[in-house]
């Protein structure tokens, strides 16, 4: 993959991944305790676990490996560090 290819991919990349932090309470009411898949501002496929996503993806011919992929947990849930 050439350099213009791979800086087009990362700012496709960031752009899906602020759509999805600023829709995050959007989202989670749909698609709360699963997987999505983001790629131009909408989720695209969505799991209860990583690997029922990856196939949806695969399916499609979408590639996960440069396609927003995150968990989206209870509203209730938190992460003690």
């Amino acid at each position: 993959m050439e350099t213009g290819q791979e800086m087009e991919l990362l700012k496709i990349f960031e752009k899906d991944s602020c759509w999805l932090l600023q829709n995050y309470e959007k989202v989670r009411e749909e698609f709360e305790e699963k997987f999505v898949a983001v790629k131009n501002g909408k989720v695209i496929a969505d799991g209860k676990n990583i690997q029922e996503l990856t196939e949806k993806l695969k399916k499609r011919e979408i590639d996960p490996r440069i396609t927003v992929i995150d968990f989206i947990p209870r509203k209730d849930f938190l992460l003690f560090l």
